[in-house]
């Protein structure tokens, strides 16, 4: 029996049809349409930390609208990662460009999840010292795609972490964050932003962390839909110092992109090729 089907009946669902999520790459996902009627999500992450991970979150955000219900969680089996089945919310990817309200409703929904104050950073190393643990994370990614950058972009990537890792940044946490708040973890409806989806890497971090992929992603793109994004923000929670950190945090982003493609053996997928070229392109103008 499938990893899908071996859910379905874990869950003990009545299924009318089901849809593929051809979005999801970190995932497999799943649109079901119950004989009744309702529509929900089937989603089995990569690892079950990732299912722990995203459970958490959304019993922490559970009053919040714009996040998908946990209807319940399966911890899998010996042979099985297990599963997570949620509330189906209507919409579609946000594709750009977007207008000034659309940012400003962004803005907000990301100072919405940094409202959810934690009592301590949740790191790789269990100490509650987030910069370190972010130094931690640089030496082991840097061992990991070793072989896989050019030799002269790994010597300008060890200086710059060498010469950043020494400064003393500032902290706005311990909070909730998503870790990859992007347009793709977006949905919209009739221009209205309906959802925010995709919480499996989310935990208690800097709140400076989430800024780094819009500011790749729509502010270096189209950057008079900054403002918008920042007042949105505002009216929710207090802008962190997000200057100081983008160009770190840019860089954080893609080599934690390489090895997402490390790790996976997908080193001729255009994932890879596009983080490769971010290192270098955010090394160059660091």
């Amino acid at each position: 029996m499938d990893i899908i089907s071996r859910a379905i009946e874990a869950f003990n669902l009545d299924v009318k049809s089901i849809e593929l999520v051809t979005e999801s790459y970190s995932s497999t996902v799943r649109i079901i349409e119950l004989k009744n009627n309702e529509k929900v999500v089937l989603k089995i992450p990569f690892n079950r930390e990732k299912i722990s991970r995203e459970a958490r979150a959304l019993e922490l955000l559970l009053s919040n609208p714009l996040v998908p219900n946990l209807l319940n969680v399966w911890y899998g089996d010996e042979t099985n990662i297990g599963a997570l089945l949620m509330s189906y919310i209507e919409g579609k990817p946000m594709s750009l460009p977007i207008n000034d309200e659309l940012s400003f409703e962004i803005g907000k929904a990301l100072a919405s999840i940094h409202k959810i104050r934690l009592e301590q950073f949740e790191l790789d190393d269990n100490e509650n010292d987030w910069w370190k643990s972010i130094r931690n994370r640089f030496k082991s990614w840097l061992i990991e795609i070793d072989g896989h950058i050019p030799l002269e972009l790994k010597v300008k990537l060890e200086k710059f972490f060498e010469l950043e890792m020494n400064r003393d940044h500032k902290v706005a946490g311990p909070c909730l964050v998503h870790f990859d708040y992007r347009p793709g973890n977006l949905l919209v409806k009739n221009g209205k932003l309906v959802g925010v989806i995709d919480f499996e890497t989310s935990r208690g971090g800097s709140a400076e962390i989430d800024f780094t992929k819009i500011a790749e992603y729509i502010w270096k793109v189209y950057p008079n839909m900054k403002n918008a994004f920042i007042r949105g923000y505002e009216s929710i929670a207090e802008l962190p110092d997000i200057e100081e950190t983008l160009p770190l945090f840019s860089i954080h982003n893609a080599v934690g992109g390489l090895v997402w493609c490390v790790r996976r053996s997908k080193l001729d997928d255009q994932f890879f090729y596009e983080n490769l070229n971010l290192l270098e392109k955010s090394l160059n103008e660091y």
